[in-house]
């Protein structure tokens, strides 16, 4: 049985794949597509008992997303250059819609995707929310903990032992941290601004406070505590669409 489940949409994307193979342990890879073979996708998911999830895909590079929206276990996902230097796939993959998290890695960054998704099958204590711990984001993210009830502190350092939560855009590549990107998208250069910040850690969309929230939890699910609260949550969100399509 594999920790580490690594999906990839195309063998041509082996490059990346095989490091990502080659720097982890107890991990395997399989070519599948987000659209050519979702049903398959599908029964993969269904049937695998790993711990974390990577994925990858260019231009159209949905498979992350979709594995996301199919489990409730942290996902990595890998943009591979192909058009536009893979600027497509990388906004693809990190601008997730709120409550579906995917863990972004920067474009081709095998070796990122390896070394977090290590990290992500230790143990961790709590979260510690950090970096520019006064913008108004910040709050999304306390609202989905406690929702949880999972153990949070606020500190201006990121912590070892916890699961860290650092709104700003620079990365800082020490123990387990998410970055939350905060960049004004309302103009087209800032996405590669975004870009160039995501060549080192992991990252969620721009201020995805809430998605961080929620990969942060599943990271610390290991253990299942959180399983029922996971699977609840993605209940309401399925049921308000529902009931918006009742109106």
């Amino acid at each position: 049985m594999a920790d580490i489940l690594i999906i990839f949409g195309s063998s041509s994307d082996s490059k990346v794949y095989d490091t990502i193979l080659e720097n982890t342990e107890n991990s395997e890879v399989i070519v599948c597509s987000a659209h050519r073979s979702p049903d398959v996708l599908s029964t993969i998911l269904k049937k695998s008992d790993a711990k974390v999830l990577v994925a990858g895909a260019g231009l159209a590079a949905h498979l992350p997303g979709v594995m996301a929206s199919q489990t409730i276990k942290p996902v990595i996902g890998v943009p591979v250059n192909s058009n536009f230097q893979g600027l497509d796939a990388l906004l693809a993959i990190v601008q997730m819609p709120p409550g579906i998290p995917v863990l972004c890695v920067g474009v081709d960054n095998a070796e990122e995707a390896a070394r977090y998704s290590k990290m992500m099958l230790k143990q961790y204590n709590g979260i510690t929310i950090t970096g520019d711990i006064k913008n108004e984001r910040v709050e999304k993210a306390v609202e989905i903990l406690e929702k949880f009830e999972v153990p949070f502190e606020i500190s201006d350092k990121i912590s070892e032992k916890n699961v860290n939560l650092q709104f700003g855009n620079v990365a800082k590549p020490k123990g387990m941290t998410i970055n939350i990107p905060l960049l004004d998208t309302s103009k087209v250069e800032n996405a590669l601004q975004l870009m160039h910040m995501m060549k080192r850690g992991i990252w969620v969309g721009v201020g995805r406070a809430e998605n961080a929230a929620i990969a942060a939890v599943e990271i610390l699910n290991f253990s299942g505590d959180y399983t029922k609260k996971l699977n609840e949550y993605r209940g309401e969100m399925r049921q308000k669409i529902i009931d918006g399509l009742k109106k």
